[in-house]
C-alpha cells in the first residue's frame, strides 16, 4: 500500500507539471496586453514599456513560466494585474463559496441517489421504476448550465420561491445561505444524481445474483432485509468511486454554475480575471483548482483501497 501511495504522488507530481505547461501556454497565446488593459488604449507607448518591465513582461515566456512556477513552489501565487493584491488572497476569499456549493451539492446527490436506487431494486417490477430510470438518463446528457437557467425559470421567475441574485455570505443566518445555494447546488447534483443511480442501481444487481443472496433466500430473509444487512455494504465500494468522480465534477461544475447564479466564488473571480487579462491570476487559480482536482482523486483512490481489502491486498 505504501509503495501505491508513493507511486501515486509521483503521478501526481507529473501530472501538476504538465498541467502547470499547458495552462502557462494556453494563457499566452490569449491576445490582448495586460499593459495596456490596465492603462487605457490611450496610454504613451513609453508608459505601457514600463508598466511591462515592471511586470515582468518584457521577458522572455521561459523566464516567466520559471519565475511563475518558482513562486507556487514557495506557495506564492503572485500578484493581480487588476486588483494589484496577492492572488492567494483573491483565491482565499473566494474558495468558501466554492467549497460550499461544492459540498452542497455532493450531499444533495448523495441523499437522494443512494434511496432512489434502493427504491429501484426493491420496485424493479413498478411502472415509475421505468419512469425513474428514463429520467436519470435523461439527467446525465442535460449539461448543468442548462438545468440551471431551467431550475431559475421555473423556480425563480415563475414560482418566485427563490431570488436567485441574493447572495449574502453575511445575511441572514444558516438557513438563508442554505436556501442561496439549493437550486444552484441542485442544478450540478442532478447529472450526478444520475450517473450514481445507474452505477448503484448495477452494483446492486449484481450482488443480489450472488450466491450469497440466493443462500439467504433460501433460509427465509426477505430481499428487503438482504439489501440492507447485506448487499448494500457491498454494492456501495465500487460505487465510492463514482462519489468520487461526482466530487471532481461538483468542483468543475461549481465554476460554471458560479457565474450563472451570480456567486462570488472561484468561478467569478477567473471570468473576471480573463476579460481583464490577469494572467498572474488566472494561471494561479487554474493550476489550484487543478491540485484540488488532483488531491480529491487521489484521497478517493487510497480511500478505495483502504475499504476494499482486495484492491489494498493487491497493491
Amino acid at each position: 500500500m505504501t509503495k501505491a501511495i508513493v507511486k501515486k504522488l509521483l503521478s501526481i507530481i507529473l501530472t501538476l507539471f504538465f498541467v502547470s505547461v499547458l495552462i502557462f501556454l494556453v494563457f499566452q497565446i490569449i491576445p490582448g496586453n495586460p499593459a495596456e488593459i490596465i492603462l487605457g488604449t490611450e496610454a504613451d507607448p513609453a508608459q505601457i514599456k514600463a508598466l511591462e518591465r515592471e511586470l515582468g513582461l518584457d521577458k522572455s515566456m521561459f523566464q516567466r513560466y520559471i519565475s511563475w512556477i518558482g513562486g507556487l513552489l514557495r506557495l506564492d501565487m503572485g500578484e493581480s494585474l487588476k486588483y494589484r493584491m496577492p492572488v492567494s488572497t483573491l483565491f482565499l476569499r473566494k474558495l468558501p463559496v466554492t467549497l460550499t456549493l461544492t459540498l452542497y451539492s455532493l450531499i444533495l446527490s448523495i441523499i437522494i441517489a443512494i434511496p432512489l436506487s434502493i427504491q429501484i431494486t426493491l420496485k424493479s417490477d413498478k411502472w415509475y421504476s421505468s419512469i425513474i430510470t428514463a429520467i436519470t438518463q435523461l439527467g446525465i446528457s442535460i449539461p448543468s448550465f442548462w438545468l440551471a437557467f431551467l431550475l431559475i425559470y421555473v423556480f425563480a421567475v415563475k414560482l418566485d420561491i427563490f431570488d436567485t441574485l441574493s447572495y449574502n455570505a453575511m445575511a441572514g443566518g444558516f438557513l438563508q445561505r442554505l436556501k442561496s445555494f439549493f437550486l444552484p447546488s441542485l442544478a450540478i447534483a442532478i447529472p450526478n444524481i444520475s450517473t450514481i443511480i445507474r452505477y448503484m442501481q448495477a452494483a446492486i444487481l449484481d450482488e443480489i445474483n450472488k450466491d450469497y443472496v440466493r443462500t439467504a433466500r433460501m433460509k427465509g430473509m426477505t430481499l428487503k432485509e438482504i439489501l440492507y444487512k447485506h448487499v448494500l455494504k457491498n454494492a456501495l465500494i465500487p460505487v465510492i468511486t463514482v462519489i468520487g468522480m461526482s466530487l471532481t465534477s461538483s468542483v468543475g461544475g461549481s465554476l460554471i454554475i458560479e457565474n450563472v447564479f451570480a456567486l462570488p466564488g472561484i468561478g467569478s473571480l477567473i471570468v473576471a480575471s480573463i476579460s481583464s487579462r490577469d494572467f498572474p491570476l488566472i494561471q494561479s487559480v487554474v493550476i489550484a483548482v487543478a491540485f484540488l482536482v488532483i488531491f480529491i482523486n487521489f484521497i478517493i483512490d487510497i480511500a478505495y483501497g483502504l475499504i476494499d481489502p482486495r484492491i489494498r491486498g493487491g497493491k
